[in-house]
């Protein structure tokens, strides 16, 4: 599922027409996603960067007006500007596969290629690979509110200066204790803190009346300045959940991550 085109949740509170796309509010300025970042929405990214995203495009768009951009505008762009072959390859993620013959490559991760996967958390993920999504994720809504809107004043009914980024560790708190009966807790009643989850990670799929989406038995999730967030277990006797933290040193076969939208000043004309 798109994750620039669609997948937003509209709130009464908010000033906006809707969300930021894929979010949740959090705050007065932040939007919070609804679920991890899914192996489709990578290869979304992938496909872009291989298509026409690259340096150069990403310049533009912060030059680009912020409404009535036309679809005739966005051929253009696309026939203008020309994938990043060097730039998709440091992208594509991988992991350690044994071949019939028992032999061990590092090679692109086999979640990228079959589309049973398309709902499972994208995993064995680099902290730079995490920063380039969600800066491209950032340009693509710019320029999704450029084409949707046909003026100023359309415009002004979604936010106008904003970023997509790394989830803080206060913000995953928040959000934990917002959304805490969206959390599904661990089926594992003997899981301690000092535990680390397994490898085994599932997909998420959307449900009824859910909102947020964290399942404790999946993947743990990168916060920003590369700290792992994992756990959040229902201690009874003390009546709160049980976060974990410890230090993101390369990528893992069960750590995933999500963005969080801000919402920034409106830049000067």
């Amino acid at each position: 599922m798109s994750l620039i085109f669609s997948w937003s949740l509209s709130s009464s509170r908010q000033k906006y027409k809707e969300n930021p796309p894929g979010t949740l509010r959090l705050g007065d300025s932040l939007f919070i996603d609804r679920m991890p970042i899914l192996t489709s929405n990578y290869i979304e990214f992938l496909k872009s960067v291989n298509s026409f995203y690259n340096e150069a495009l990403h310049d533009s768009i912060q030059k680009m007006p912020l409404f009535g951009i036309t679809d005739l505008d966005m051929i253009k762009l696309q026939q203008t500007f020309h994938g990043d072959s060097i730039e998709y390859i440091k992208m594509l993620t991988r992991t350690w596969m044994t071949y019939s013959n028992d032999e061990k490559k590092y090679d692109v991760d086999y979640h990228l290629n079959s589309s049973k996967y398309s709902n499972y958390p994208i995993v064995n993920i680099s902290f730079e690979q995490m920063k380039h999504f969600c800066r491209w994720r950032t340009d693509m809504v710019k320029l999704y509110y450029a084409t949707k809107c046909k003026t100023e004043k359309q415009r002004r009914k979604y936010p106008m200066n904003f970023v997509y980024r790394l989830v803080q560790r206060k913000e995953w708190e928040s959000t934990l204790g917002v959304f805490f009966y969206d959390i599904k807790k661990s089926k594992n009643s003997s899981i301690t803190k000092r535990d680390k989850p397994n490898n085994v990670i599932s997909a998420y799929n959307f449900e009824k009346g859910r909102k947020f989406y964290y399942d404790v038995d999946n993947a743990a999730e990168t916060l920003e300045n590369a700290v792992v967030a994992f756990n959040f277990n229902w201690i009874k006797t003390v009546g709160l959940g049980d976060i974990s933290y410890f230090k993101f040193d390369q990528p893992s076969d069960w750590v995933s991550f999500r963005c969080i939208c801000e919402i920034l000043p409106e830049k000067s004309k």
